[in-house]
């Protein structure tokens, strides 16, 4: 439920929610990303509302997975 609150949120606000990206460009970017620190991508994720969590163990493959989910959402 709470990535379709965030999506109704973002709709009430006016903003799209469309998920076209390009995989391979998110991935360029994040090699310079300014949280990543020794070799490692820190990531804030939303637990619940109001509530975030910093991990920094999310594995390439856990990544490409999470990107086709979402770009498959948003095709």
């Amino acid at each position: 439920g709470l990535a379709e609150r965030i999506d109704a949120a973002i709709g009430a606000l006016g903003y799209a929610r469309t998920r076209r990206f390009d995989p391979d460009a998110v991935r360029v970017a994040l090699r310079g990303d300014k949280k990543r620190l020794r070799g490692r991508q820190r990531w804030i994720l939303p637990m619940a509302v109001g509530r975030m969590q910093e991990v920094d163990d999310i594995t390439d493959d856990e990544l490409a997975g999470a990107m086709r989910h979402i770009h498959a959402e948003g095709a």
